[in-house]
């Protein structure tokens, strides 16, 4: 059976507990959630962790207390080429996806060598002209749909935000490879690859993010978004089949407030 290479940093909790207690913290309440549950009141990544447990056999990455979020992820990458995992699912402290959202991700990062988002509500953000709040997603200027292996419906992208991504070790290995040793940093007296780094394009400050986003364009791998189940970041709810706000058991939305909450 293959493995699932999942990561998450911790901020927030370790701030307040400790690195040590934070990640016995989020193990704590992954082992004791329902997967079902809608919400969850703890940290929304354990949630997430409690759902892909019933799923895959996995091998769980814990940064705590992750302040740069680029080396962060890059010490994750490390990690994930030297398992026997062939994908890996990151997910941040504060973003929970549902079970169908997650399928989704994954069986399509076994089914080609490529990047899948999973789409979520910005933090802080404003409204669109519309009135739609605004997710972590570039669109192609021709969108081009397709279904996972699991049936969950995806959408072509050129670039995603990476509160919760699946990608498959052939791409991570390619941009390992294409960095080069320039792109090598010292870690605890081992040299790390830098994947994950903010660039300057243009006088444009791309965030590591989109930076990965655009390396993955330029050797021809497909970028795609999730556009089924939904996604909570920082308490806010998004249906990923409709890119709407949704109103959240906890009330981190309302319809009427979306405005206010969001902007």
């Amino acid at each position: 059976m293959a493995k699932l290479f999942v990561s998450t940093m911790l901020y927030a909790a370790s701030k307040r507990l400790g690195y040590m207690q934070a990640t016995q913290e989020l193990m704590r309440q992954a082992s004791s959630l329902d997967p079902k549950s809608d919400d969850h009141p703890g940290i929304p990544a354990a949630l997430t962790i409690a759902r892909l447990v019933p799923l895959e056999e996995i091998q769980l990455n814990v940064n705590a207390g992750a302040t740069v979020i680029g080396k962060a992820r890059s010490l994750a990458a490390r990690e994930f080429m030297a398992s026997d995992a062939d994908v890996w699912l990151s997910c941040d402290d504060d973003v929970s996806a549902s079970t169908d959202a997650l399928r989704a991700a994954i069986s399509q990062a076994r089914a080609e060598p490529c990047l899948v988002v999973v789409p979520c509500l910005l933090r802080s953000t404003v409204m669109q002209s519309s009135g739609r709040p605004i997710v972590n997603l570039v669109s192609g200027a021709v969108t081009v749909q397709d279904r996972a292996p699991s049936g969950g419906k995806l959408e072509s992208i050129h670039a995603g935000g990476f509160g919760c991504f699946a990608a498959s070790r052939a791409v991570v290995q390619r941009v390992h490879e294409s960095a080069g040793e320039a792109a090598d940093f010292k870690h605890e007296g081992a040299m790390v690859r830098s994947l994950f780094r903010d660039e300057i394009i243009d006088h444009e400050w791309v965030t590591e993010d989109l930076a990965f986003c655009r390396r993955l364009a330029v050797l021809g791998f497909r970028r795609w978004a999730v556009r089924v189940g939904t996604s909570v970041h920082a308490g806010q709810r998004l249906d990923l089949a409709t890119l709407d706000a949704l109103v959240s058991h906890a009330g981190a939305l309302d319809p009427k407030r979306v405005k206010q909450l969001v902007g």
